[in-house]
């Protein structure tokens, strides 16, 4: 049986400057942000007793804090949370 949830916004903890459209610092960031999303499903399906979860959609983009200069990427997933029945 599935549930539909929506994850928590996750974010890069790396911070960088003016986000630069420099592919290295982008995939350096996406595999930060994809490594503590997966950390966080984890956690999410856990707590919630489920076995596993399929990510319906998900939504990358980065952002920018004006006053520090500061960049980093967010994301946005949806995923179904599923349990496996028991075979009793």
């Amino acid at each position: 049986m599935g549930t539909r949830c929506v994850a928590e916004k996750s974010r890069s903890a790396l911070k960088i400057p003016p986000l630069p459209r420099d592919h290295e610092v982008w995939d350096t960031c996406h595999a930060d942000l994809m490594r503590r999303t997966v950390q966080r499903l984890e956690q999410e399906i856990s707590r919630l007793g489920g076995d596993c979860a399929h990510v319906i959609s998900e939504s990358i983009e980065p952002k920018r804090d004006a006053a520090t200069s500061e960049a980093w990427l967010h994301g946005r997933f949806e995923y179904a949370r599923y349990r496996i029945p028991s075979s009793n």
